[in-house]
């Protein structure tokens, strides 16, 4: 895929430009989202901005193009009322809800083009990349102005609910983890990993990566290290295919000294996440692996529907045995496994399309790159079903637009 056309801030803001803004941000904002935000208002509000901006929009789009995606959630649906009937309706609607907001945002987008959606997506994370880093320096400044509030049994200290950060040990030293407007870091990371790509791979902007890169590194979270360290990497490695003996040997010397400098930051992390004071951290990553697979071998072709009390009630005689962890973590458990709550909520068949979908999205440039990144997000976070990660993973599902009904699409590479 091309690169879009142009990523120019226009002169001003146009009222569709807010619309669509606000309908990504709200969609971000329960996509992965802090437990005191109230996610059906919220995705009300957001549906209903983005249905506004697309009656704003002349550009039309070709609805013929969701059928494969219309399809796919209909089986699934089908799947899930010939095993249970209406007996997870609830649970069931919640995630259909998800789904219609996906379609709808994809929809929004769709009309106003990839371009857009880039402007768009940079206007949401630079600010949040700004609070990540600005969480860290005042917390070690002034942290007793944070405020405690407790959310489901989880405090979270909040500084006017912007800046917000909690702690997983009470007796953790050193830095506190942002959370900014997320349930944790290892949210977080995957929008702070994903303005990194853009700064590299799409705005080359040096600054923009800075600060992407030090908020990604203030995250402290292992899986959002090994995502920047992989794009930084394959960005360096990109940029020795061309240019002179002494902007190569730059590169490198530039490449080096980073590396050498953030080496002991990240191997220190890493360390204590396996075997340090945070070492429930892989320890749980690990029973829900292995606990999420024993369910999923138990029910491989439709899955167990979307319902997490089922999850919980099928993983207790199927839970991974060999673990230390203490029981009050394990018992009454959900998943954090994006990729393997996906595969038990609609058995190995249905998941393949939507895992081929995420790593043919056409929302960004390089299509793979970006599936992987996210890949490897949902492997510790269970929002890959969620409205804003599903426009990337809906956009992979899209029929390509018929020539006769779009003779210049081919040639439009804001397109999507």
């Amino acid at each position: 895929m091309n690169p879009p056309a142009t990523i120019a801030v226009p002169a001003r803001l146009t009222q569709v430009d807010l619309l669509r803004r606000g309908a990504l941000l709200l969609a971000i904002l329960i996509s992965g989202g802090n437990l005191l935000i109230p996610r059906v208002p919220v995705l009300v509000a957001m549906v209903a901005l983005a249905l506004l901006a697309i009656a704003s929009t002349r550009t039309a789009a070709v609805r013929a193009r969701f059928l494969l995606i219309y399809a796919l959630l209909g089986v699934a649906l089908l799947a899930i009322l010939f095993r249970a009937g209406l007996s997870e309706l609830s649970a069931t609607t919640v995630r259909y809800a998800n789904f219609a907001g996906g379609v709808v945002l994809l929809h929004m987008y769709l009309r106003a083009g990839q371009a857009h959606f880039i402007r768009d997506l940079v206007s949401i994370l630079q600010p949040l990349a700004a609070i990540a880093i600005v969480t860290v320096v005042l917390a070690t400044l002034i942290e007793p102005a944070f405020q405690p509030k407790e959310v489901q049994e989880t405090i979270y200290y909040h500084l006017f609910y912007i800046l917000n950060f909690h702690r997983t040990l009470e007796d953790a030293v050193g830095l506190q983890r942002p959370n900014g407007p997320f349930f944790e870091p290892g949210v977080f990371q995957s929008y702070l990993n994903i303005f990194l790509y853009l700064a590299l791979y799409v705005l080359k902007s040096t600054p923009k990566a800075v600060l992407a890169g030090v908020a990604v590194l203030a995250t402290q979270s292992t899986i959002g290290f090994a995502i920047a360290v992989g794009l930084v990497g394959l960005h360096v490695w990109r940029q020795l295919g061309y240019g002179s003996i002494n902007r190569r040997a730059a590169i490198v010397g530039f490449a080096g000294l980073l590396a050498i400098s953030l080496s002991g930051y990240i191997v220190e992390n890493v360390r204590s996440k396996f075997i340090g004071d945070m070492a429930g951290s892989s320890m749980a990553r690990q029973f829900d692996l292995l606990t999420g697979l024993n369910v999923i071998a138990a029910n491989p072709w439709v899955g167990i529907g979307f319902d997490p009390d089922r999850y919980r009630a099928l993983s207790g005689p199927l839970a991974f045995d060999d673990t230390l962890l203490d029981d009050r973590i394990t018992e009454d458990r959900g998943n954090t496994n994006g990729i393997i709550a996906l595969v038990y909520s609609v058995g190995i068949p249905l998941s393949l399309p939507f895992l081929w979908g995420l790593f043919r999205q056409r929302m960004l440039p390089d299509r793979l790159l970006v599936g992987g990144v996210l890949f490897l997000s949902f492997l510790t976070e269970s929002v890959m079903l969620t409205p804003f990660y599903l426009i990337f993973i809906f956009s992979g599902l899209l029929l390509a637009p018929r020539a006769a009904k779009r003779p210049h699409a081919s040639n439009n590479p804001d397109r999507i």
